[in-house]
């Protein structure tokens, strides 16, 4: 039950040292900077975003490289895309050397892609300009001619299908040429040319089959224009393909620019950390939090480089919230990422982790609960994590279930499941004695609630409230135990009747003691003594652990009936026998890994939590290196362990 103990940090220092500052702690990571308290001090903000919003900016522009060039990058496995590489300081100060050199080749970048953008625009409008233009094709008359004159008009249009005949009729018998030149989208491309005599009788006829004239454009015949827009279009293909080639050329740099992105995050987290200093024209004001372990390490590095300043570490005032930072040894610390998926603890609280992974540990094997699962799970995860070095909160997450896999192996034995088999049930055969394992199931809930309402007595116990400790815990424990000798322990009822009795007599003599009134305190008592049924219904959730670990066991042993009647069907029974059992099985595992880690969450979360947890925790959001691409490590000052 570690939580760290924060101090406020104040510092004061010249103007001229601000970058170095700040530097030294982004590189330290043990320092969340906060803004300034106060309606005086707040009128010394730093106001000029100038800085933060280049250094955006920039950061901006070289994401969007860096997802250019991503297309031309070898593609990495799944398990070295689970970390970062990491580089070291001589490669970051050779790239921050490059920085110009790199933004060039954004520059250049940003210009191929508005070439492309521009080509790409220019093929599409080509191409609909073929799509157009490609049905007049069989017209062998120039478009430029396509015009009345002094004793002919002309008509170039289409329409539908159906009407042809009507328009031929109407024109039948007039000094009239009409042809047929092609087919366009269900429609009939037609080309008229007519006697002035027989104007109006064509327009006649064509206004009543709805006519859609068609304007060209240019010169030559329609077939001449074709070619001219298919030479332009590949023209403009040719282009495009040199400019990817142009693309892949400069993909080389994409590692570098890797590393030039996380410096200017890094430059973009300083500038904003700067926002909430208060600053005159000469010297500025930094707050905020710092781990006490920290503190003599952090002021010893800032002396030495920044020697005109001055720094305090104090405790936390009574209206003031510090950030939450969990700390715990390496067996316990994995378990935390079940905490920070829930809420933070208060500060002024308790880490319920040490209390907490035991029972989630046991949970989760009793939920998968088949040896085999667990062994392959123990071995391989780990094996994984050396090998991958994964990012922190998949790595914890992972040495979960690395643990829960342990954990599996000794429950997946003690009720004989391997692999969907049984050789011989060691404590309880849950297909055979399911009384015996839901008695199990309920005993655990019992231990794991009860150990909620000692928490929360030890809480009491160390705020200085025994008195609250008593009537709020143990004349709980007085009724419970009360009902549990009553009905488990034939000899002992009276004693157990004696401590339900008094217990509930407490409860509701106590209960509504905050109530301001007298009927409050009177109805406050009886509400409370309801309670008893949701520690019932607590208690019966408990029963998933029985019901998840009979339905791993179950469905593996269904995959293994499956796969043994067709492994006897010749090879090609061999071959499907054997793709059901590993199919099969891994299906199982990792269905059933999925549902134990979501339900053994839950009954800490609502079940364990629900007794004594106080959430509402800020994170520790300290000034640091957040890696995106790679673990960068930034020159100059040492970090500080935190």
């Amino acid at each position: 039950m570690a939580l760290v103990e924060m101090k406020r940090l104040t510092l004061l220092a010249m103007r001229a040292d601000k970058d170095r500052v700040l530097a030294i702690l982004q590189k330290a990571g043990c320092v969340q900077i906060t803004e300034i308290d106060g309606e005086e001090a707040s009128r010394y903000l730093c106001e000029g975003r100038g800085g933060l919003e280049r250094a955006e900016e920039r950061l901006q522009r070289i994401r969007w490289a860096i997802g250019e060039l991503a297309g031309f990058a070898p593609k990495k496995g799944m398990l070295a895309s689970m970390s970062f590489p990491v580089v070291s300081a001589v490669e970051t100060a050779r790239v921050q050397r490059s920085k110009s050199e790199l933004m060039a080749v954004v520059g250049a970048l940003e210009s191929l892609e508005r070439r492309r953008g521009e080509l790409q625009g220019r093929q599409t409008r080509l191409t609909a300009e073929l799509q157009q233009l490609s049905p007049w094709a069989g017209l062998d008359i120039p478009v430029e001619r396509l015009r009345d004159t002094r004793e002919t008009v002309q008509f170039a249009g289409t329409v539908s299908p159906k009407a042809l005949e009507g328009v031929e009729a109407a024109l039948s018998g007039l000094p009239v040429l009409t042809r047929i030149v092609g087919e366009a989208q269900d429609s009939a491309c037609l080309w008229i040319v007519a006697h002035k005599s027989a104007r109006d009788a064509v327009q006649g006829a064509l206004k009543a089959a709805e006519f859609s004239a068609r304007a060209f454009q240019g010169e030559g015949t329609p077939a001449e224009q074709c070619r001219r827009l298919e030479a332009e279009r590949e023209r403009v293909t040719a282009e495009r393909e040199g400019l990817a080639k142009e693309l892949a050329g400069l993909a080389g740099a994409e590692p570098d620019l890797k590393i030039l992105c996380e410096l200017n995050a890094c430059e973009k987290e300083r500038e904003a950390a700067g926002m909430r200093f208060a600053e005159t024209s000469s010297a500025f004001l930094c707050m905020g939090w710092i781990p006490q372990s920290a503190c003599e390490k952090l002021e010893k590095r800032l002396r030495a480089s920044v020697p005109a300043m001055e720094i305090e570490f104090r405790a936390a005032a009574d209206d003031e919230k510090p950030p939450t930072l969990m700390r715990n040894n390496r067996f316990i610390a994995p378990f935390e990422a079940v905490i920070t998926n829930y809420s933070l603890p208060d500060a002024r609280s308790l880490d319920p982790t040490f209390i907490m992974a035991p029972f989630f540990f046991c949970f989760f094997g009793m939920m998968v609960s088949d040896a085999g699962y667990g062994l392959i799970m123990a071995a391989l995860i780990p094996l994984v994590i050396h090998f991958a070095k994964p990012k922190t909160g998949l790595r914890k997450i992972m040495w979960v279930l690395a643990f829960g896999g342990v954990s599996t192996v000794f429950w997946g034995a003690m009720f004989d499941t391997w692999f969907g088999a049984s050789i011989r049930p060691i404590l309880i055969n849950p297909l055979e004695q399911p009384l015996e394992m839901m008695t199990l199931c309920m005993g655990l809930g019992c231990v794991h609630l009860l150990t909620g309402l000692g928490v929360a007595a030890y809480k009491n116990f160390k705020a200085g409230k025994p008195l609250d400790a008593f009537m709020d815990q143990f004349l709980w424990l007085f009724l419970l135990f009360g009902i549990a000798l009553m009905i488990l322990v034939p000899g002992l009822s009276t004693v157990g009747a004696v401590l339900a009795i008094a217990g509930a007599a407490g409860i509701w003599l106590t209960a509504g003691r905050a109530k301001p009134t007298l009927m409050g305190k009177f109805t406050g008592g009886f509400g409370a003594l309801y309670g008893i049924t949701s520690w019932l219904s607590d208690i019966l959730s408990y029963m998933r652990l029985f019901g998840m670990g009979l339905a791993t066991g179950v469905i593996g042993m269904v995959f293994n009936t499956l796969a043994f009647i067709l492994l006897p069907g010749g090879i090609l029974g061999a071959v499907a026998g054997v793709a059901v059992l590993v199919v099969g099985h891994v299906f199982n595992a990792v269905i059933n890994v999925l549902g134990a880690y979501v339900h053994a969450c839950r009954l800490q979360y609502i079940e364990f939590f629900g007794k004594f947890y106080e959430d509402g925790g800020d994170p520790f959001v300290p000034l640091s290196v957040s890696p995106r691409y790679a673990a960068v490590s930034l020159p100059g000052e040492d970090g500080v362990d935190g």
